[in-house]
């Protein structure tokens, strides 16, 4: 599973910026993670992105660690 999540970032993300080191990566991922949360649907979520699914969850405070 870790293998499939991390295989999307790196071929449509890091391979298309063309990112020769790692402080580029590290510089464009976070918006390649924010766009991607609002436009893949995926679906575990109802076919919804993962930001449209969070939005439409009921607010629930935190329970803490026992």
């Amino acid at each position: 599973m870790m293998d499939s999540f991390i295989k999307t970032p790196k071929i449509e993300g890091v391979y298309s910026m063309a990112c020769e080191r790692a402080e580029d990566v590290a510089e464009h991922l976070p918006r390649f993670i924010d766009s991607d949360n609002e436009r893949r649907l995926h679906s575990a979520f109802g076919s919804l992105s993962p930001n449209l699914f969070e939005e439409e969850q009921p607010c629930r405070p935190a329970q803490a660690a026992a």
